[in-house]
């Protein structure tokens, strides 16, 4: 099972939302093995880094163009996972 949160957190928004995705990643990790990723964007005051400290995928909004991220959010990983592999984990 592949999951995608699409998420932002900053200095004024999203922090709690973020938390509450991460605890739903935690179980879909733990219970079904899911691979889970974030995509994110780098705003100021973000969160990326306790994304990356719990140990999930992370991608960085920014350096998806818009038909990608479409594909993305529209029909999961799998379309994408080899090209987007190197975007993995950058911020």
């Amino acid at each position: 099972m592949k999951v995608v949160f699409r998420v932002d957190s900053s200095l004024q928004i999203g922090s709690g939302h973020l938390m509450r995705c991460l605890t739903m990643a935690e179980r879909l990790k733990k219970e079904n093995d899911a691979d889970v990723y974030f995509v994110m964007r780098a705003l100021s005051g973000n969160l990326i880094d306790l994304v990356k400290q719990k140990k999930f995928l992370f991608w960085n909004c920014r350096k998806l163009d818009r038909l990608q991220h479409y594909l993305v959010m529209q029909n999961g990983l799998q379309l994408h996972r080899s090209r987007m592999q190197q975007k993995l984990l950058q911020v």
